[in-house]
């Protein structure tokens, strides 16, 4: 068979596509042989994406067109194309990459990772994530203006985290110096404990 999307051609064989993604597999699924010539509809800025979709099909390894200036951005736009296409391991990988790509780019990143992922993904893995994030960071992105800012304009479940961050803060600093690391710890756990 043979894929286009924006400008790109990719050959592919049908049965190995319709193995890794469920889109393919409904797709092909009345097939009755023969070549077939399939186009996808994507952005131009998903283009990579599909590419890296592909080469994980193939190679069963995101990293197989894994570029240095990857952030969190980029692994996100390939979270959603798995998702579009049904490619739940690729998903679940692109999604760790997404997490620690903003992680490792310090608190105002992970605000805006944080509100993409609100206002793109809705599933319940995205949800955790989102969580996690906040959790790991919230001592540096109550000092935010940005975050706290936004975290005002949030569904009850925010505000709840938010109240929960700013006593977290306040138990901190009463805290003697020598135990605030064990407090730090009790404090992250009382947050990761936010009812749905």
């Amino acid at each position: 068979m043979t894929i286009k999307y924006g400008n790109r051609v990719k050959p592919a064989h049908k049965f190995v596509v319709s193995q890794e993604s469920r889109y393919f597999q409904q797709m092909l699924e009345n097939d009755t042989g023969g070549h077939i010539t399939c186009k996808l509809e994507e952005a131009e800025e998903d283009l990579d994406s599909i590419d890296r979709m592909f080469a994980y099909i193939y190679h069963a390894n995101i990293n197989h067109l894994k570029r240095k200036r990857d952030d969190w951005q980029t692994s996100f736009r390939i979270y959603h194309v798995a998702t579009k296409y049904g490619l739940d391991s690729l998903r679940k990988r692109a999604l760790e990459d997404t997490m620690m790509h903003a992680s490792d780019s310090g608190a105002e990143t992970v605000v805006k990772a944080v509100q993409a992922m609100s206002i793109h993904g809705t599933d319940p893995s995205v949800k955790r994530a989102e969580e996690q994030l906040l959790g790991q960071h919230f001592l540096d992105l109550m000092q935010l203006p940005a975050y706290v800012t936004w975290m005002e304009g949030q569904p009850a479940r925010a505000l709840r985290h938010n109240r929960q961050m700013a006593k977290a803060l306040m138990t901190l600093q009463n805290a003697p110096v020598n135990s605030r690391p064990s407090v730090a710890s009790a404090v992250r756990k009382a947050f990761d404990s936010v009812p749905e």
